[in-house]
Formats: structure tokens, C-alpha cells, sequence
């Protein structure tokens, strides 16, 4: 199993758009809020939500506060 972490801080994103990946990625959001772009979706997301992410979409996050936002996801893969 893989695993990773981020932490985002204002003016900063994880990703550009247009970024996919080829397997499935589970994502919980552990600290903050910001915004999430998954496939055509643009998401308000929040601490302690979960999100799953398909083969092939799209996925950029962001926030726009002062608190950073933090992430974990396990992505799929070898």
C-alpha cells in the first residue's frame, strides 16, 4: 500500500490541471478546508471528509485560507 501526504498553504496547489493518474486514490482531508477540482466538479472540501477519486480524473486541490490545508491519500498503483 502506498500512502502520501501534503500540506497546502495559500497560493499553493497540489497538482495542474489535467493531472490523472491511472489507478483509483482515496483522499481524507485532515486539517483546513479549501477546494477540490475532480473531473469536471469543483468541490468545497473540509477537514475530516473523505474522497475517492476514479482511474483517470482530473484532480487538482487548493485553498484560499490562512490555515493550511492538510491531506492524506492512499493512491492505488505500484
Amino acid at each position: 500500500m502506498r500512502s502520501a501526504w501534503y500540506r497546502v498553504n495559500r497560493g499553493q496547489q497540489v497538482n495542474e490541471p489535467g493531472d490523472t493518474n491511472p489507478f483509483p486514490q482515496y483522499l481524507i482531508i485532515t486539517r483546513g478546508k479549501g477546494f477540490a477540482g475532480i473531473g469536471n466538479d469543483t468541490l468545497k472540501i473540509r477537514e475530516n471528509e473523505a474522497y475517492y477519486i476514479e482511474p483517470g480524473s482530473d484532480h487538482v486541490f487548493w485553498t484560499e485560507s490562512d490555515e493550511p490545508m492538510e491531506r492524506s491519500s492512499s493512491p492505488g498503483g505500484e
